[in-house]
């Protein structure tokens, strides 16, 4: 139960712009197929991620879907503050209950801590004996700063009830240690920080685009307070080499910022908000991707950007901040800087223009390489399926 709906959906709300979180979406189908792919069989109850009404519809229907082999359905709800999570809980109850009827179901997995999801997950597992498995990818119900008083209010109410709902699951499949350690204590937990999936795969080695003279550096996510975006620009800036371009790609409360600082200087570009063939084409043509959150932030140690599997699998190198929820088994992948600064950024960024292009190509092989073999569907499905047999046969207690 989570938040997997087709890709069609998908594109038709990123080009709303109303909402949805891509690495969600990438990472849920990742674990899917995962799993899949070690021989079990998925069902799903799913709703569309996407910002309350007005910036979002009204109302969300529902209807039954397949994503390859996969049958799912999307459930109805109101998209009203407030009114959002008391539909999506009485409809997914509804729903759990109806499929478990089916005795064939061996275990309950709730993706995120969403508390409506989190809440139907646990009735219906009780009511037929299910074993319950939550999958955390980040903190509950994350304040920002342009959050009003009564968001915040409601906001904070949701994290006790998450806190409260987690002790009645079995186990948790994790991005981070540190996440499974403050939410579940001393549950079993599996350490999942990425998953490659194919589906998304893009291969920087067919790149037909090249540019000899320049180092492509290229951002693409949330344009947000969040992002570091600003202090990225100003390092760009005042680093001012010609031989690099910086592309910027997304949308957020900072793209105004992003757009007076792209007039400043030839050298970097800002995109907008591409769709998934252009953001494609970007990336293949890029040298370095880029990864940067402040790791001060208390959430930054929990989650895992999922974009590192995805950019690393694709064969380009990766500008870092170095994030405690990184294994050392990247270390030799991605550019990390020293310092979550201005200056720490142009001190990395030279280096790796130092490197030169060619390097960084060859860095990029051994990650593709990398992440591939280690974190590939075939390898985490196995890692999953056998987590999910030792809690179902008792072996891990609640």
């Amino acid at each position: 139960m989570g938040f997997s709906v087709p890709r069609t959906v998908t594109d038709s709300i990123l080009a709303s712009n109303s909402g949805f979180t891509i690495q969600t979406h990438k990472y849920s189908w990742a674990f899917i197929r995962a799993l899949e792919s070690a021989g079990g069989t998925v069902e799903i109850l799913s709703v569309p991620q996407v910002l309350d009404y007005p910036k979002g519809k009204f109302y969300y229907s529902g209807k039954s879907f397949k994503e390859g082999n996969t049958s799912g359905r999307m459930l109805p709800f109101i998209n009203i503050l407030g009114l959002k999570h008391f539909t999506r809980f009485f409809i997914s109850s509804y729903y759990a209950i109806s499929q478990l009827k089916d005795k064939k179901h061996k275990v309950v997995i709730t993706y995120g801590l969403h508390s409506p999801f989190l809440l139907s997950s646990i009735i219906a597992a009780f009511l037929f004996s299910k074993k319950l498995i939550v999958i955390i990818t980040d903190p509950p119900a994350l304040i920002l700063a342009s959050d009003g008083r009564i968001r915040r209010i409601l906001k904070k109410i949701d994290q006790r009830i998450t806190h409260s709902l987690l002790r009645f699951y079995d186990a948790s499949i994790v991005l981070s240690e540190k996440i499974a350690h403050d939410y579940m204590r001393s549950k079993p937990f599996l350490l999942l920080e990425g998953i490659y999936n194919e589906e998304y795969s893009i291969d920087s080695s067919k790149c037909s685009i090249e540019n000899e003279d320049k180092i492509i550096v290229t951002y693409a996510g949330s344009i947000d307070e969040f992002s570091g975006i600003e202090m990225l620009l100003d390092a760009f800036l005042e680093i001012g080499n010609e031989r690099i371009e910086f592309n910027v790609c997304g949308d957020g409360n900072r793209s105004e910022y992003c757009a007076e600082k792209s007039n400043l200087h030839e050298n970097i570009k800002f995109w907008g908000m591409l769709g998934s063939d252009d953001m494609a084409r970007m990336i293949k043509s890029s040298d370095v991707m880029v990864n940067m959150r402040d790791p001060n932030l208390d959430f930054t140690k929990y989650s895992f950007p999922s974009k590192i599997t995805e950019i690393l699998g694709s064969g380009v190198t990766l500008l870092s901040s170095r994030l405690e929820s990184i294994p050392n088994e990247y270390d030799d992948f991605i550019f990390f800087t020293d310092e979550y600064s201005k200056e720490g950024i142009v001190k990395v960024i030279n280096k790796i223009v130092e490197v030169g292009k060619s390097d960084l190509k060859t860095i990029g092989s051994s990650a593709k390489e990398f992440i591939r073999r280690d974190k590939g569907i075939v390898c985490q499905g196995n890692k999953i399926s056998n987590f999910i047999e030792e809690v179902i046969s008792g072996r891990f207690q609640r």
